[in-house]
């Protein structure tokens, strides 16, 4: 019997086979396994744009403009814009300097220094980021004037006497070196043209004693002599006050330390020759009287490393042949206006009100710490505040000359159209290099409120570099990478190749080169400090 298909409703349906059922369902399969992972792929996506989002807004937010101000003018500066692309979209080129021949005509137009993109009034680089400043303003190019060459004739202005003070019988002075005015001529290596700068210097002369400053000199005869000199060192240096000690040759030997001592407080020492004789006496001529001051001076110097400026004769008494002999030999002579006889011992009452009564501007008083002289440090230890506090500078020799002598009370200087009143300061002027005074600086002008000082001597103490040219009378000053040149007697500043004016001109005054201090500090990077005491100068280290 054979088994037949079951029928129902007609229709027959076949069997599938395994096979088609396995394709069927792996299918079905792999669409769910694609709808999961569409389904993956959509929620990643949704998560990186939920952190895209943050991160898109914080790009936009540092990569939005910046409102700037260019030139008057505002705008906006994306973070990569340039300053001088922020110049340049404003329509502004910043306009160079331009090359001038040496009267200033020029020469050729833009070819000078390029010009500076400023903010806030400081040069910034032209390819920094104009967003980083709020306004960006500009300066015109330097202009730069055509190399020269320059001639330098000196005027030697003719000097008076040895003395110019009425009062001679107080000091005899050596002549100093002359005044000096200059004459510079210059003629362009590219346009041929020819220009000339001359200084005129004439000596400003003191009319009257009641136009000296309020100074004088103790001075102090026949030392060094131990306790006394010392004692009387520890007065004045407790109140500020310097003295001029006049030393015998003959006594150095026995006490160099002190010699040593009084130069290093700031003290002068000073030469009163050899074993006191009397310069005066008979068949005593010129020639003895320079053998007995060279041999104290040999001892002198070799226990103090100076070399005296001054000499007090013995008795106070030289024959004008010694006397012309000594100031030739360059030493000044120094007598006294005050003499306090304290060599009697008249008690310290006595020798104090002496020293009072004959205190005045200029005045020079006599005072001796050779020997026994108790007296004479207890008037001091009264009399050198009591001096003080009535408003006297307590000075050495040379300051005193300085302050009070020469052949002139400063200068007067025509440059051009303007001239120049530069007289030697009324009260003496102490300059400091961090924190350490320079001794014996000198000489000083004082030029419509500035101060002008030794050059050479605060650039040493700055330990600057620099060269000084006499031929050229300049001082060339290298500092930051950039070359100063100072002329003595012009209002020409040199930096580079482009060219300043100064409004108070070096000076050349008796040889010496003088700048005034705040130009210094200006040429060097040092810094020049307020002034908190009268009379002082305080530079700091170069920056």
């Amino acid at each position: 019997m054979t088994n037949q298909p079951e029928s129902t409703g007609g229709t027959t349906t076949a069997a599938r086979p395994p096979k088609d059922i396995a394709e069927a369902r792996e299918q079905r399969e792999t669409r769910v396994r694609e709808r999961q992972k569409r389904r993956r792929q959509a929620k990643r996506a949704r998560r990186a744009m939920l952190l895209l989002i943050p991160l898109l807004l914080v790009i936009a937010w540092f990569a939005r403009p910046s409102k700037i101000v260019v030139a008057d003018t505002q705008g906006w500066a994306w973070p990569w814009t340039s300053v001088s692309e922020a110049l340049a979209d404003t329509g502004i080129t910043v306009p160079p300097g331009d090359l001038l021949d040496v009267n200033g005509a020029v020469i050729e137009a833009g070819g000078g220094d390029p010009g500076t993109a400023l903010s806030a009034g400081m040069a910034i680089a032209s390819d920094a980021k104009a967003s980083d400043y709020e306004e960006i303003s500009f300066r015109r190019g330097d202009d730069l004037v055509e190399d020269a060459a320059e001639t330098v004739e000196l005027d030697r202005v003719a000097q008076a006497g040895e003395s110019w003070k009425p009062s001679w019988e107080t000091v005899y002075f050596a002549a100093p070196p002359g005044l000096t005015g200059i004459t510079r001529t210059r003629k362009g290596a590219s346009s041929g043209a020819g220009a000339t700068e001359e200084a005129i210097v004439t000596p400003l002369q003191r009319t009257s004693d009641s136009a000296l400053p309020k100074v004088i000199a103790l001075t102090f005869d026949d030392g060094p002599n131990g306790s006394t000199t010392l004692a009387i060192l520890d007065i004045l240096n407790d109140h500020g006050a310097k003295g001029t000690f006049f030393v015998l040759g003959d006594n150095v030997g026995r006490e160099t330390d002190i010699v040593r001592k009084i130069v290093e407080g700031g003290h002068e020492v000073a030469n009163h020759s050899w074993g006191h004789p009397e310069f005066s006496s008979r068949g005593r001529g010129a020639s003895f009287a320079l053998e007995n001051i060279a041999k104290a001076e040999k001892i002198i110097s070799e226990a103090a490393g100076v070399k005296c400026r001054w000499f007090r004769p013995p008795y106070g008494a030289t024959t004008s042949s010694q006397r012309k002999a000594i100031l030739e030999a360059g030493y000044s002579i120094a007598l006294w206006s005050c003499d306090t006889v304290d060599w009697k011992r008249p008690g310290s009452d006595t020798i104090y009100k002496r020293i009072m009564r004959d205190a005045r501007p200029g005045a020079v008083v006599l005072m001796h710490d050779g020997g026994p002289r108790e007296q004479t440090v207890s008037a001091c230890r009264r009399a050198v505040p009591e001096l003080v506090s009535q408003g006297y500078a307590l000075v050495t020799m040379s300051e005193y000359e300085r302050l009070i002598a020469g052949d002139d009370a400063g200068i007067e200087m025509r440059l051009g159209d303007e001239t120049y009143e530069a007289r030697t300061p009324e009260n003496p002027v102490s300059v400091f290099v961090n924190g350490q005074e320079l001794p014996d600086l000198h000489p000083m002008l004082a030029v419509r409120g500035k101060v002008l000082v030794p050059v050479r001597e605060v650039l040493d103490a700055l330990a600057a570099q620099y060269r000084w040219d006499e031929a050229a009378q300049t001082v060339e000053v290298q500092s930051n990478g950039d070359e100063f040149t100072l002329r003595m007697d012009s209002r020409r500043l040199s930096r580079g190749q482009s060219e300043l004016v100064v409004g108070i001109p070096p000076m050349l005054y008796h040889e010496v080169p003088l700048v005034s201090a705040d130009l210094i500090a200006r040429v060097t990077g040092a810094t020049l400090d307020a002034i908190s005491v009268p009379g002082e100068l305080r530079f700091s280290s170069i920056r």
